[in-house]
């Protein structure tokens, strides 16, 4: 530590106290060398020795040339020694003149001020410098995002007309089975559908530019909230049908029924969101949580928060995907969401977990309609007898998320209402207990509809169904104990129709709107999932083979190896209009499926083909997503068990021997019944002899060419019936086997397909020389040939009139 000391007659520095001598010296030597103490000797002009002050020994700085350089000096020296104190002798601090304290404040003062002016100079400076480069920044940052942005928007159109221009040419090519005024009306609508890829770009286009020019002004009127729920449900089903997302609905029971806002732009900013989710998810659940905080009385805040289970985003791409246009296959954009949000008042926020999923929340400022919440609450008893209010509902579900959403649908009508735990389901008792089960349709076992009718027995139990309505995959199980099946997601609304619907309870509705909104969900929310039967179909016990004629127009694939079944079904759909195609083996049933003319309605399979493979079939059709639509009905035996055979995917089985009674119980439940009465039904019969629509389509899809073929077949092989008949008498069968291949393979690109058949047989008389039967054939060729050219003349004066 440093310290000064003045004597009394004497000035002195005193640097630093010691208890020995030796000590003091040695510290003043190296004072000594300090070049700053050497520097300031010769120009001040003062001695340093070491001297004894009390008990301590100091360095000493004395005999200063002028006295007034005393302060300066130990300012000088402080910056070395940073803990020096100054003290000044008493007698020496009378001695300072005026003068000196003068000057010296004064310097203090001017050293001071320079440097406050000096500080707040270069402050201001660096301010507007790091202003400066922000600015610049900023406008390099608004360049490139306006660039990126036009940039985007050139992406998304090009996408756009190449998606429309690509669907319409899928439309185009892909066959008309049945040519009728009704199916060319719904193709050209289709086609003129497409035009809506592009209407939807432009109209973002300008809700976008609408909404940054301020243009954009919203149009609050009266909600349910529970047909906000129900038409997104309708949108997610019409562009993600067969997904394995499954979407949830849970809203809170503090959620009104009625609210004020702009239905159309809430709409909007959910479905962006939700379209954004499903297609960056590709398992799992997205969640849409529903809640409201009370501001005051007549307004509120609504959450609507949705949760998917996708990737995530990674931090450094969380504000690309709000960038106008930025992802060219959306068919929606979040930058849309996030305008119309911030245009009613609300907010978007987003929280991305990378590699667990993303969560957007949007909170809007929406007002409650007293009105009609009122009314509402007074006429919806919500139940006509006071007994359903003792029901208790039994929530089945395979994920414990969608559980407590479902559950808390129906907590919105009534209180009774739990979840039933997995380890639970085979206890009588515990299922005993309640009233109504809904189960998930995939966790239905033979063991459960056990337990369920056991109960039923004893006393009344509803069983319905659930199932995603987006699912293709699974089957809707045909049993007496099942009593509906219902799809999800569920609003509290419709979870209160289930209810009310179970025990033939009317729904109380406040107006006509929500009368007709509730017919459409009805339509909308039925079933289309394939039947399942876990036991064998019954017969049609007066079924014949003219009842087989309801289904004309219809196309089945039988895969059999067994020639007896064969022909047995040859015989029995032979002149009935439906069409069908064989096969013998694994490899040629998936060829005939992957046919790009072959649209086949339902199939028979044998389980007993190629040494009982059949069920392998089964399964290899059915692990390709685009046969799964298609029912299987597997031709049985006692050897294989229902379970066995229901759970590779086959829809429903009957017993050999095969009969018509047990062919048209299949065809009558899944195959949909012809109008007979229509004009172009007998056409359709006749598809057996010639199929038109596949003719054309094999020539490319030039009616005219087809026709010429046509008529240059009638030409040639018109009367070919009497040349067949000469060969035969002269065994010229090498020339009679020229016609036959010449003529099987024009038949076959004809559409021709009962004269296809024939030609075939013969070609197999033909190469295995069994010329005997040959004979056999020839009334049979001749009528078969007439048949043709009438159906040929027929389709010829119908173009040419």
């Amino acid at each position: 530590m440093v310290s000064c000391s003045f004597a009394q007659g004497n000035q002195y520095i005193t640097l630093g106290s010691y208890k020995t001598y030796a000590q003091a010296h040695q510290a003043l030597e190296e004072t000594k060398e300090n070049g700053l103490i050497k520097e300031l000797s010769k120009r001040h002009r003062f001695e340093l020795s070491t001297q004894k002050i009390g008990q301590y020994f100091s360095p000493m700085l004395y005999d200063f040339n002028d006295t007034r350089m005393i302060p300066l000096i130990y300012g000088i020296l402080k910056h070395d020694y940073p803990h020096i104190k100054i003290d000044y002798d008493k007698d020496y601090k009378a001695k300072l003149t005026n003068t000196t304290w003068f000057f010296m404040t004064l310097l203090i003062m001017i050293v001071s001020i320079s440097v406050l002016i000096i500080n707040h100079y270069y402050t201001l400076y660096k301010n507007l410098k790091e202003d400066h480069e922000r600015l610049q920044k900023l406008k390099e940052t608004l360049s490139m995002k306006h660039d990126e942005i036009l940039k985007n928007l050139g992406y998304k159109i090009e996408r756009s007309t190449n998606d429309m221009i690509h669907a319409r040419d899928k439309i185009i090519n892909e066959p008309i089975n049945e040519l009728t005024p009704q199916n060319i009306r719904h193709k050209f609508k289709a086609i003129q559908d497409t035009d809506k890829i592009l209407t939807d770009t432009t109209n973002q286009m300008i809700d976008f530019l609408k909404a940054k020019s301020g243009k954009l002004k919203l149009t609050p009127s009266s909600f349910d909230i529970n047909q906000l729920l129900e038409s997104i449900t309708m949108y997610v089903e019409q562009n993600y049908k067969g997904h394995s997302v499954e979407l949830i609905y849970e809203v809170n029971l503090n959620v009104w029924h009625y609210m004020v806002g702009d239905f159309k732009r809430l709409y909007e900013i959910l479905v962006n969101i939700i379209d954004y989710s499903y297609r960056h998810t590709s398992s799992g659940t997205i969640r849409l949580v529903i809640s409201v905080f009370e501001q005051d009385k007549s307004s509120f805040l609504s959450e609507f928060k949705i949760i998917d289970n996708s990737v995530g985003v990674h931090k450094s791409e969380e504000e690309k995907i709000f960038l106008p246009f930025h992802d060219p296959y959306a068919k929606r954009g979040l930058f849309l969401s996030k305008e119309f949000a911030q245009l009613m008042g609300g907010t978007l926020n987003f929280v991305s977990r990378y590699g667990k999923g993303n969560i957007f929340s949007v909170t809007i400022p929406l007002k409650l309609d007293q009105e009609h919440e009122q009314i509402y609450r007074l006429t919806s008893t919500r139940f006509s007898s006071q007994e359903l209010q003792k029901k208790y509902i039994g929530i089945i579900e395979r994920d414990e998320g969608v559980a407590l959403a479902v559950q808390k649908a129906f907590l919105h009508s009534t209180k009774n209402v739990q979840t039933i735990a997995h380890y639970s389901l085979n206890d009588y008792d515990v299922i005993n207990r309640f009233d109504l089960i809904l189960i998930e349709h995939s966790m239905i076992n033979s063991s459960l509809l056990t337990l369920f009718e056991s109960i039923q027995q004893n006393k009344e139990l509803h069983v319905l169904a659930m199932h995603s309505i987006l699912s293709t995959q699974h089957k809707e199980i045909i049993d007496s104990i099942i009593e509906r099946y219902i799809a999800k997601p569920i609003s509290p609304s419709n979870a209160l129709k289930f209810f009310l619907d179970t025990y033939k309870q009317p729904k109380i509705v406040t107006n006509e709107e929500e009368i007709v909104f509730m017919e459409k969900m009805d339509r909308h929310l039925h079933s289309d999932l394939p039947k399942q039967f876990l036991q064998e179909l019954p017969e049609t016990i007066e079924a014949t083979k003219s009842f087989l004629k309801d289904y004309l127009g219809s196309s089945l694939l039988i895969i059999d190896d067994n020639i007896l079944h064969q022909k047995e079904f040859d015989d029995m759909i032979h002149r009935t209009g439906i069409k069908y195609a064989q096969a013998r083996n694994a490899k040629r049933a998936i060829e005939e499926l992957e046919s790009y003319y072959n649209r086949f309605d339902l199939i028979f399979i044998n389980l007993e083909i190629e040494h009982d493979k059949g069920l392998i079939i089964a399964k290899m059709i059915r692990s390709n997503e685009s046969y799964r639509h298609i029912p299987i009905v597997a031709i049985s035996n006692e050897e294989f068990s229902p379970m066995e055979i229901t759970k590779t995917g086959i829809n429903a089985f009957f017993n050999k021997p095969i009969t018509v009674s047990k062919v048209y119980t299949a065809l009558h439940h899944y195959l949909e019944k012809a109008d007979l009465g229509a004009p172009f039904a007998k056409l359709t019969q006749s598809e057996h002899i010639l199929d038109i629509t596949r003719g054309i389509m094999q020539a490319s899809h030039n009616e005219a060419l087809y026709l010429e073929l046509l008529q240059e077949f009638q030409s040639v092989y018109g009367t070919s019936g009497e040349t067949i008949k000469a060969l035969i008498e002269v065994h010229d069968y090498r020339k009679m086997k020229e016609l036959v291949v010449s003529m099987k393979g024009i038949s076959n690109i004809m559409g021709a397909n009962d004269m296809y058949r024939l030609l075939n047989e013969l070609e197999s008389l033909l190469q295995h020389q069994r010329y005997s039967k040959l004979s056999n054939y020839v009334s049979r060729y001749i009528e078969e040939l007439e048949h043709l050219n009438t159906s040929i003349e027929i389709y010829i004066r119908s173009v040419t009139a």
